[in-house]
């Protein structure tokens, strides 16, 4: 059968047998939803509808929003397999602009503006772009007439991209008892103007609350929002002041700028946080801090750059450095200076004495020299402050054995530093074959040498040790017979032998 029943709105959805989806059993009973009752049902609930449908059906769908001015109408792939990528995009897009639209129902001569008064990053016209997800912004509508209504009329107000809508009615009221006695030239007016219901209408040539400033008004006009066109940025951050006939903007509390176009929470931390975490002021361009801080939010302490007991950071010639999380500062020497403080100035003059000593002997000085070092030969130079492309340098000196030269090393430069370099007479060494020569001979003559003096030595000691040999033989005389003396021959008598004579 078929629909007969208007849809009233209800869910009528039953889980399936199996448990694992839930299907609509209304669809013979009622119609579907009609395009008004999914606009108002957005509406109410504050919900962004997403379409997300495969592109043969993007016409179809786009047509839909546009009917229904609620949602956001986009493309998935033929697999689906994209489908939370698409929503989350979506969602980002259609919440990332706040747009307002308005329509005048019987179309009376209406001016609405829109303005942005908090937390808009970019404001733009009837509306703010780049608002991020669970924000709150604050807008104020101001609703003006050019003329008097003939009736009451409705102006609609709605931001399609959330599918809200507010409806105001205006009356005006054209007509006051006073308008018809105004007082003439009156002194409230300071006589150039003539005051009607309180309020002085000023004669040409003269403007402000009181007719007291002279001029054209048309060009005296306070400085204008450059993204709104409004004077003073609108009501809600500033007011057009006519004290001094300047037409300066007095801007309320939390707005900066010649307009008051800039919001002072841009110079805090975080929501709570102290204006340029309270060692700074706020403007335009962001924080401007005091001295001894530094950061986005003045929340560094460049204390770390000061030497205890000096008052100069970075000892005056460096550059205070702060990282972020955390917030720690230190000193960015030049290449004249070193340490902690910058307070210790480098030695450029033994930085490059050997890498000089070596060109000027017109040897391969690569691994002598240091890097990023840029080396020239030059006639002598007379002039005391000598520069080099515009930076100053520190003169040095040195000598060898056959040549005096000086050299300077440029202390400005960053990144190369040139180095000149006094020509010499002629090379320290002309013949280089000379040089192991002399090396060699210069050894075997050292070898001889302590052989020959080794020799001598010990001639010259055995020669005293035998002349002290004799003389003490000399002196030696055995008055008696020495006791220890054994005489080497022996006589033995056989006492049995006789001689033949007996």
């Amino acid at each position: 059968g078929m629909a007969v029943l208007p849809n009233d709105g209800k869910c009528r959805m039953k889980k399936s047998p199996l448990g694992d989806f839930y299907e609509y059993i209304g669809s013979t009973d009622y119609d579907y939803p009609s395009l008004n009752q999914v606009r108002v049902l957005a509406i109410e609930t504050k919900t962004l509808l997403v379409f997300a449908v495969i592109e043969e059906a993007r016409a179809v769908y786009d047509s839909l929003v546009s009917l229904i001015n609620v949602g956001i109408a986009t493309t998935i792939s033929d697999n689906s397999n994209n489908i939370l990528e698409v929503i989350e995009t979506s969602y980002r897009t259609g919440r990332g602009a706040i747009l307002f639209e308005h329509s005048i129902l019987m179309n009376q001569p209406f001016d609405v503006s829109v303005l942005p008064v908090e937390n808009c990053n970019m404001p733009v016209k009837d509306g703010c772009d780049g608002v991020s997800l669970d924000s709150e912004v604050v807008f104020e509508v101001t609703v003006s007439l050019t003329s008097c209504l003939q009736k009451t009329d409705k102006v609609i107000l709605s931001i399609p991209s959330l599918g809200q809508q507010l409806e105001v009615l205006v009356d005006s009221v054209c007509q006051c008892g006073c308008e018809t006695q105004p007082e003439i030239a009156s002194e409230i007016c300071n006589e150039n103007g003539n005051l009607t219901c309180g309020l002085c209408g000023c004669e040409d040539g003269w403007f402000g609350c009181h007719c007291n400033c002279s001029g054209d008004p048309n060009v005296l006009m306070c400085p204008t929002n450059p993204n709104t066109g409004l004077p003073c940025s609108g009501e809600a951050q500033g007011s057009c002041s006519f004290e001094s006939c300047l037409r300066e903007c007095e801007c309320e509390e939390g707005f900066i700028g010649s307009a008051c176009e800039c919001s002072e929470n841009n110079c805090r931390a975080s929501v709570n946080a102290e204006v340029c975490s309270g060692n700074g002021y706020c403007t335009c361009d962001g924080c401007q801090c005091n001295a001894g801080f530094s950061g986005t939010f003045c929340e560094c302490n460049r204390g770390s750059c000061i030497q205890m007991g000096s008052d100069s950071v970075c000892s005056g010639v460096g550059e205070c450095k702060c990282g972020n999380n955390p917030c720690v500062c230190s000193c960015d020497c030049p290449s004249t200076t070193t340490s902690q403080f910058c307070e210790e100035p480098v030695d450029l003059c033994g930085t490059y004495r050997a890498c000089v000593a070596c060109l000027v002997q017109e040897s391969d000085c690569k691994s002598s020299c240091p890097k990023n070092t840029e080396y020239e030969f030059i006639d002598e130079v007379m002039d005391t402050f000598y520069e080099i492309n515009g930076s100053s340098t520190v003169g040095c000196s040195a000598s060898s054995e056959d040549c005096s030269y000086h050299y300077y090393v440029a202390i400005d430069s960053a990144e190369v530093i040139p180095v000149h370099i006094e020509m010499c007479p002629g090379p320290v060494f002309p013949y280089y074959w000379a040089v192991p020569v002399i090396v060699v001979a210069v050894v075997l003559l050292l070898g001889f040498s302590t052989l020959i003096l080794v020799k001598l030595i010990i001639v010259i000691k055995d020669r005293n040790d035998t002349k002290k040999f004799m003389n003490e033989a000399r002196r030696a005389k055995m008055v008696n017979e020495n006791p220890l003396y054994v005489d080497p021959d022996i006589k033995y008598s056989n006492i049995k032998y006789r001689s033949e004579e007996n």
